[in-house]
């Protein structure tokens, strides 16, 4: 009986646990698909910001963010009610009333929202913002990786519209 010199290669089976994450039919440069992605990434970084205002605020302007990356209304009014209250030196919850207040200035306060829709309503009442300012921690590598997805995404978004321009 001969030895044979290499072993017959076993084939590979498919576990049937493992699933493969299939990408979206979607082009990644799609505009619907970005401005979704830009939304959440907005509401992510406004939520750790708010945690604690004076120390994400100052994390997020370190990382590059200014007002003028924010497209949702209600973004741009919590992460500005940061900046004031980083500059002003205002408590948390101060700086909770002054976006309550630039909040019902601008319309977007309905105090009937439920604090389950904190994260994705533009309407915010008393308590979606409690929620959005206790849903996240807040360190500054948080805020930093927050930072840097809304900045992937904006020119992520700038680049589709170049291509499409083009």
């Amino acid at each position: 009986m001969s030895i044979p010199q290499s072993l017959p290669r076993r084939q590979a089976r498919p576990n049937p646990h493992f699933r493969r994450r299939t990408r979206s039919h979607q082009s990644p440069l799609d505009p619907a698909t970005l401005a979704a992605h830009r939304a959440e990434a907005e509401v992510e970084l406004v939520a750790r910001v708010l945690a604690f205002p004076r120390i994400g605020a100052t994390v997020a302007a370190e990382a590059g963010i200014v007002p003028g990356h924010f497209d949702q209304d209600d973004a741009l009014l919590l992460y500005c009610a940061c900046v004031v209250a980083l500059e002003a030196g205002l408590s948390k919850l101060d700086t909770l009333r002054l976006a309550r207040r630039a909040l019902q200035a601008a319309h977007l306060w309905d105090p009937t929202q439920i604090a389950d829709h904190a994260l994705t309503a533009m309407r915010h009442s008393d308590e979606t913002l409690a929620r959005l300012a206790t849903c996240r921690l807040c360190c500054p590598l948080s805020v930093r990786r927050a930072a840097a997805k809304l900045l992937r995404i904006i020119a992520r978004q700038i680049a589709a519209a170049d291509l499409e321009a083009a």
